[in-house]
């Protein structure tokens, strides 16, 4: 079964790992390989944030980490963002993983009306992935599909 919570720093190795993988660099706005400690300080002050929400999804019977979806808010718009883990990459699960993180995430934070997405236009996969939960193409502008989902 399919799970979501909020991320802790017992997350931050898989983060970091998933982080760098390249294909997951690809399709990144920011392609740079990260270091340990720059990851580390991104990571905790992301925990602390007020302003960044990181959930992680996870199977519950294998006890495995597949992605981690962050939420940046601002005023009552939030900007989402997904990493899977490379080892479930084309198994099916972005799309419920996506729709759970939605879930978690709107349940707690009942004054964003709108989620936001940003996708390069060659990542097929989140695409497609994104308007399969109802996100909705908003525009293009230098490679970069924009999308939105309305609460």
């Amino acid at each position: 079964m399919l799970s979501v919570r909020v991320a802790d720093l017992s997350d931050s190795k898989e983060i970091f790992e998933w982080r760098n993988d390249e294909t997951t660099r690809q399709m990144s706005h920011i392609d740079n390989i990260v270091d340990w400690d720059e990851h580390r300080n991104w990571f905790n002050s992301t925990l602390k944030s007020q302003s960044q929400f990181l959930l992680i999804c996870h199977i519950e019977e294998a006890s495995q980490k597949i992605a981690a979806v962050r939420f940046d808010l601002n005023k009552n718009i939030a900007i989402i963002s997904i990493n899977l883990s490379p080892s479930i990459r084309n198994k099916g699960w972005a799309m419920p993983c996506l729709k759970e993180a939605i879930n978690y995430f709107t349940a707690n934070f009942s004054s964003i009306s709108i989620i936001e997405a940003e996708i390069k236009s060659m990542n097929l996969a989140s695409i497609k992935t994104f308007e399969s939960v109802g996100f909705t193409f908003d525009r293009e502008n230098n490679e970069i599909r924009y999308y939105s989902f309305i609460i």
